[in-house]
């Protein structure tokens, strides 16, 4: 069996330094690429830790690489060691970024041919099996009365002139005219901006990733101090909603116990977009990484 030995590092998005060539029984000549390298090692989801298949054919080991938030942001060096005579004629030192190709990652993106599922609450939510969703919650004091009153009444009027079924240039002017510019006042920092101490940051962020893998994928994610983004895709029979309900409740009962307070923490509804296209998908990760040098919010603690 061979073996996968790995060790992550921050130089992120560095090419890889040094490739050299291997030939095995199964896999002749010399890697020509970079990117076929780390294709090979990372077939059926290396960055997951799950077994993969060799060049050679035979399973390959790897220790998992950063948490969720960290995906194809680390380097790996990687060492192929036979224990069989004779199945790698040469042996190979790969060191390589494993920035997996969007068709390894496993997510799906919404696809106007297939049916989407449209339910309103307060808000109007879109859904389509398989598909990666942009998430935005925030507090329950995160927005002036005065804003979420004109928010509300435009809202309403453009629903009122855009009855369902949408199409999906509607969806796009929607997620532009209202979950965009939301986004934009709660990055002002209103209401109490509890998500800033550290504490209760921190209460945040293990929720958010004590399922992933088992209930939800977890992608890029940020809790600011009076919101949070995050990238998620459902797995199996699990809703949207419940996952971030589930969110909501666990962490509200935690965090108003030690701020000694009752009532809702949450805003009851969260905002949530599908991620259209592997482009799309990539301008979020950006906005999530950069997101913290925008925040208008600041406390001594953070």
């Amino acid at each position: 069996m061979l073996s996968l030995s790995v060790a992550p590092t921050t130089s992120c998005w560095r090419q890889a330094a040094s490739i050299r060539s291997c030939t095995t029984s199964n896999f002749a000549g010399k890697i020509p690429k970079r990117r076929r390298s780390v294709l090979l090692l990372s077939q059926q989801g290396f960055y997951r830790g799950r077994t993969l298949q060799s060049p050679a054919g035979g399973p390959l080991r790897g220790s998992r690489v950063p948490p969720a938030g960290e995906w194809g942001r680390s380097c790996v060096v990687a060492r192929l060691v036979s224990p069989v005579a004779g199945t790698l004629r040469v042996l190979t030192t790969v060191l390589a970024a494993v920035r997996l190709p969007l068709m390894l990652e496993g997510y799906e993106f919404f696809d106007p041919d297939q049916p989407v599922e449209e339910y309103y609450g307060c808000l109007p939510h879109w859904r389509q099996e398989g598909v990666l969703y942009f998430v935005t919650f925030r507090t329950a004091d995160s927005l002036p009365a005065d804003k979420l009153r004109f928010w509300t009444l435009e809202r309403a009027d453009w629903l009122r002139r855009n009855p369902p079924p949408h199409t999906r240039e509607q969806r796009a002017e929607y997620f532009r005219l209202f979950p965009a510019r939301m986004n934009r006042w709660l990055d002002q920092g209103c209401g109490e901006c509890a998500l800033a101490r550290k504490e209760l940051k921190r209460i945040v962020q293990d929720s958010l990733r004590f399922f992933d893998g088992c209930r939800y994928r977890l992608d890029e994610h940020t809790v600011a101090p009076n919101h949070g983004h995050v990238l998620v895709q459902p797995l199996g029979s699990w809703e949207l909603s419940d996952i971030t309900g589930s969110w909501k409740k666990y962490t509200a009962r935690r965090i108003n116990r030690i701020i000694g307070k009752q009532g809702s923490f949450w805003e009851e509804e969260s905002f949530d977009h599908v991620v259209r296209s592997p482009e799309s998908l990539e301008a979020i990760r950006r906005y999530i990484r950069d997101h913290s040098r925008y925040l208008q919010c600041s406390r001594d603690d953070t």
